[in-house]
């Protein structure tokens, strides 16, 4: 697996010609709340994020997961509820904070969050080990990183 910037990330995603955004190799699953691990994580990112961004908390109250990826990793897609407050003005791309994830010594371990039209659409996780992350950490594990540009 190889290492891409979160903006190669999300230029090939809206290259790929298919209904599932941002991920292309996800299988359908039971809809289901975050679980309070997934939560806390996007939390986290949001919470370095500029204010604009902060509506995107309120969306995480009743937010589902769709759709998981196929390799087994903790990458999912999320349907954000339709009563919930627009981030950003309808904003379209990468959440301006991505984390990163120890493990092993490797740095290049970590996550971002898709929005598409200002609401949560799916969390990425990503890494350089042959090994998947297959379940996300505690968020006091997870590293925040403000993207230096998104928009």
């Amino acid at each position: 697996m190889l290492w891409a910037s979160p903006q190669t990330v999300v230029a090939y995603c809206q290259s790929r010609p298919t209904r599932r955004w941002p991920i292309n190799n996800l299988e359908p699953t039971a809809a289901r709340p975050l679980a309070a691990p997934e939560v806390n994580a996007i939390k986290k990112l949001v919470d370095a994020c500029p204010p604009e961004f902060q509506a995107v908390k309120a969306q995480l109250e009743g937010a589902r997961v769709t759709d998981r990826c196929a390799c087994g990793c903790a990458t999912f897609d999320i349907s954000a509820p339709p009563h919930a407050p627009i981030a950003a003005d309808g904003f379209t791309g990468l959440l301006p904070a991505e984390g990163t994830i120890p493990r092993g010594g490797s740095p290049a371990d970590g996550l971002i969050v898709f929005l598409r039209d200002g609401r949560l659409v799916g969390l990425e996780v990503y890494g350089v080990a042959d090994t998947p992350i297959r379940q996300l950490p505690p968020a006091d594990d997870i590293i925040v990183l403000p993207a230096t540009d998104v928009r």
